[in-house]
């Protein structure tokens, strides 16, 4: 059973638009809660503001694989580096995708694989960027599929496959 460890959101955007050059400076800020928006995804993050329905409203991510990394590079570093929404515990989100899951109240609609990006090579340091492919650790895209709020260590729960 997955529980939700860490819940970040952003204004804006650091990596995405950011193709050359250094990447943008605007910090994840962490919260104990947040409102989830059926469709649009998690209020006052970068992505809410999105087409309504798109399939990135919110990311999921495993804090374990992020402490796994750490311990492949031999080093340690800031997780709000993924740039990711939630940060789970006990469960792997790539099996989630294809699936609807609970969070409190909230319905999630697991859509895809978040691979990472060249930004974590540039980031994080060398190795980063096929070590979180290998290991399908870049997180999931997910759905909001009704209006609700999370908190920090709510319990994820899986419904079905659909």
């Amino acid at each position: 059973m997955g529980r939700v460890n860490k819940i970040l959101i952003s204004e804006k955007h650091s990596y995405a638009k950011h193709k050359m050059g250094e990447p943008g400076n605007f910090p994840m800020h962490e919260i104990d809660s947040v409102e989830c928006i059926e469709g649009r995804g998690l209020k006052g993050d970068r992505y809410f503001e999105k087409n309504e329905g798109h399939k990135g409203q919110v990311t999921f991510i495993s804090f374990e694989k992020h402490l796994e990394l750490m311990s492949f590079l031999g080093k340690e570093f800031d997780y709000k580096i993924y740039r990711r929404n939630i940060f789970v515990t006990g469960i792997d989100p790539f099996e989630l995708i294809g699936k609807k899951f609970k969070v409190n109240d909230v319905e999630f609609l697991g859509v895809e694989d978040c691979a990472p990006c060249r930004w974590m090579e540039e980031t994080i340091g060398s190795g980063t960027y096929d070590w979180m492919s290998k290991n399908k650790s870049g997180g999931l895209r997910a759905k909001v599929l009704n209006s609700g709020l999370i908190k920090l260590n709510d319990i994820i729960v899986l419904e079905k496959s659909i």
